[in-house]
């Protein structure tokens, strides 16, 4: 560390208090509680106000410990935890919550309490920060930033991506709005739950020989309505699109249920082949990261157990719900089933499963009939299967969108990588660059040759 740095305790530069407990807590957000309350492990409810705008850092004080949080929005933080306020001069904020970040996970190891971890004020206090010259703190801050909002914007953009994907398939095989459109212009009867859906219809004209005339009355094109019927049968679920059937999740591709290699042999794991849990699945659409991975020897000891790129996993057992696409060949523990498309769209079994994933998470329909599927139960669950055309039509339609979102996270996935590298050696002074430096790696921080200029760097 250069001369000019210095190191100083946490409490010399921020002001550490504790967290409060809300008046009014929802599990869900509402109408009325909509500010999200963080505790140690993260957004743990939703209450009617906030307690700070933004700006704050806030770690657990007894339960979790060790984790960070900088929520960029107004939040409640909870009376577990301890909330970090910048109040020491020459310090920039965006700065001090990256060198805390490095810090934190030494908290672990502060622990005061017995059956419940504990953490003190004081305990965070003394945390040694390095504390290099302002206009330094400002380009590490700098480069660090831009490294995570491109990684924010990628996310941004996928949620939007697939935002628009299952709007998409809602319209097709919830809606049936091209099955609404065919039966108004051949004048087909409507069931009453699409009523809605026919009257949004009209809304692009009054006269039945309107939508005879233009089948674009709901922007579809004429080569798509083909794909789809005019007319609709009743069936256990409910009027569904004429000859399309009720099938289940067993015909939508060859399933396998996942297996964890014995733990007591580490050469059972290492970099080859990436080995799926639940905690791979959260908040994302296709696992380009695993926790673990298996080695080739792990693998081959169950080799019924490899699943190719765009498999479709579900977890089934303790946090059920959760769908993901695979974007290499893999391997999941027992936790998850997965479906192998054989003739149809990974896309349409995504998000078939996804809306059912939905279902399970809400508590929905049967939801407790969820709480624990094995491959057989997961297999014999109701789906709707519609004619192999329009499937292939919704395909061609979302195909671009998901190669995208495969495209973004396989980027976030390579900047998180230089993010982490970089955060240790700036932080500590091990790495010091001219500030023209840093906003050359900034302004190269989103294209293909990152890496390679940060190993120029380094």
């Amino acid at each position: 560390m250069g001369s000019e740095w210095k190191k100083v305790q946490l409490d010399e530069i921020a002001t550490i208090s504790s967290g409060k407990r809300p008046a009014k807590v929802s599990k869900q957000p509402t109408e009325e509680c909509t500010v999200p309350v963080i505790g140690g492990g993260g957004v743990s409810g939703y209450t009617d106000r906030a307690l700070f705008e933004e700006g704050v850092l806030i770690t657990g004080r007894v339960g979790t410990l060790g984790k960070l949080f900088a929520p960029s929005y107004p939040c409640w933080p909870s009376d577990n935890t301890l909330v970090i306020h910048i109040s020491g001069a020459n310090v920039d904020g965006t700065y001090l919550r990256y060198a805390v970040e490095l810090s934190i996970p030494q908290v672990a190891s502060m622990n005061r309490g017995a059956a419940n971890p504990l953490i003190t004020q004081g305990d965070i206090g003394r945390l040694n920060i390095p504390l290099p010259p302002l206009p330094e703190q400002r380009a590490i801050a700098h480069i660090l930033g831009t490294l995570d909002d491109k990684i924010e914007l990628n996310r941004q953009i996928n949620r939007t991506l697939e935002a628009m994907a299952q709007a998409l398939f809602k319209s097709w095989f919830i809606d049936f709005d091209p099955v609404v459109v065919n039966a108004l212009r051949a004048g087909n009867p409507i069931p009453n739950k699409f009523t809605q859906r026919a009257c949004l219809c009209r809304s692009f004209g009054r006269q039945a020989a309107h939508y005879r005339d233009n089948p674009d009355a709901l922007r579809l094109p004429e080569d798509l309505l083909r794909q789809f019927p005019d007319r609709f049968q009743d069936s256990e679920l409910g009027p569904i699109p004429e000859g399309w059937e009720i099938s289940c999740v067993a015909n939508l591709g060859d399933i396998v249920c996942g297996k964890t290699p014995p733990t007591k042999d580490p050469s059972n794991y290492g970099e080859e082949f990436p080995f799926i849990t639940i905690p791979d699945m959260h908040d994302t659409v296709y696992v380009t990261r695993t926790m673990k991975c298996l080695s080739r020897k792990g693998a081959e000891t169950q080799k019924n157990k490899y699943i190719p790129p765009n498999s479709i996993c579900v977890s089934c057992i303790a946090t059920p719900g959760l769908v993901v696409l695979t974007s290499e060949v893999s391997q999941t523990n027992q936790q998850i089933n997965t479906v192998m498309p054989k003739d149809l769209s990974p896309y349409y079994i995504f998000s078939v499963l996804r809306m059912l994933g939905q279902q399970i998470k809400a508590g929905g329909s049967g939801g407790s009939v969820f709480a624990n599927l094995n491959k057989s139960r997961f297999s014999q669950l109701q789906v709707l299967l519609p004619k192999k055309l329009a499937i292939d039509a919704f395909h061609s339609a979302v195909e671009m969108w998901f190669e995208k979102i495969l495209i973004n996270e396989k980027q976030s996935q390579t900047l998180a990588t230089l993010r982490d590298t970089l955060l240790p050696k700036l932080i500590s002074g091990e790495l010091r660059l001219s500030a023209a430096a840093l906003e050359t790696l900034a302004a190269q921080a989103g294209v293909p040759d990152a890496e390679k200029l940060l190993e120029d760097a380094l």
